[in-house]
């Protein structure tokens, strides 16, 4: 029983340094970069011309070169998640050649509305990439509404503990150290 083993084990280590082995292939590489499109709406008032602030950036690799299709709709009342009403009533097609640009939209009354921004690369080196903001314009003064834009580069709040929490939680740390200190004393004059 023993030898059968031991016979097996020495054919298996020989198969392995005997047999060829298998060519290994690297897998296609795809150096296209990723790009990120941000779009910014700026109101002016319900009735007039909004403002499109749109840029699209890469990480790393050059700056993205294409065409931006942008479109304006009023917002579907079906859901808040809802992209746009059937039918874009606003769209625009226009050449990016890197850096934010500013492009006038359609006048819009009160409501709530959905700006889209698609980047199709010319490159063969960058992916495309889109972008969606809502916008509501009410009673008074216009505002965003529900932004996906990158808040001018002001991270959102996270639903992190307030102050309250972190003092009560920097106390029970302290107090628990302050405990393991004093039996620490405790055990070492016992012994």
């Amino acid at each position: 029983m023993l030898r059968r083993l031991l016979v097996t084990l020495a054919l298996l280590s020989v198969a392995v340094f005997v047999l060829p082995a298998a060519g290994a292939d690297a897998a296609p590489y795809n150096p296209r970069i990723p790009t990120t499109t941000h779009i910014t709406v700026v109101t002016h008032g319900p009735g007039n011309d909004v403002t499109l602030l749109i840029r699209v950036t890469a990480n790393g690799g050059g700056t993205p070169k294409g065409s931006l299709d942008l479109g304006v709709s009023p917002a579907s009342a079906a859901g808040r998640d809802a992209r746009a009403a059937s039918g874009t009533p606003w769209h625009k097609t226009v050449a990016y050649n890197g850096g934010r640009i500013s492009v006038t939209g359609p006048a819009v009354g009160r409501g709530s509305y959905v700006a889209t921004a698609a980047f199709d690369a010319s490159r063969h080196k960058f992916l495309n990439s889109s972008d969606l903001t809502r916008f509501r314009l009410g009673n008074g003064s216009p505002h965003n509404d529900d932004n996906d834009n990158d808040n001018n580069g002001i991270l959102p709040g996270t639903g992190g503990p307030n102050l309250l929490w972190l003092l009560l939680g920097g106390g029970l740390l302290v107090a628990g150290s302050g405990a393991v200190v004093v039996a620490r004393r405790q055990r070492t004059a016992t012994a």
